[in-house]
């Protein structure tokens, strides 16, 4: 996943999927498809600067955008701890019959 573009005070991401191609993604959906399948998550250089001088432009807006929000990792904790608990079922379903 990559931040790859900051407009209008607007961020932007790319979701780069495991076969290498790329799709457009709200930057929310695509740090929460990062966080839940582990995905490294990058911002562009040029999109670091921007939110900088944004931030020093706008510090009280920035404050508010950076301000910590437990919703997003929570949700993303429940989705592992989900898919774990499904990938452990999908195991024993696999597992071959205890012979008497």
């Amino acid at each position: 996943m990559r931040v790859s573009r900051l407009a209008d005070s607007v961020f932007y991401a790319t979701a780069v999927l495991a076969d290498g191609s790329e799709v457009d993604a709200r930057p929310s959906d695509a740090l929460t498809l990062a966080l839940v399948t582990g995905a490294p998550i990058a911002v562009d250089a040029v999109v670091l600067d921007a939110a900088t001088r944004f931030a020093q432009e706008r510090p009280q807006l920035a404050a508010e955008v950076t301000a910590p929000a437990d919703s997003a990792s929570v949700l993303a904790a429940e989705v592992r701890a989900r898919l774990a608990e499904m990938a452990r079922e999908l195991a024993e379903l696999n597992e071959p019959p205890a012979e008497p």
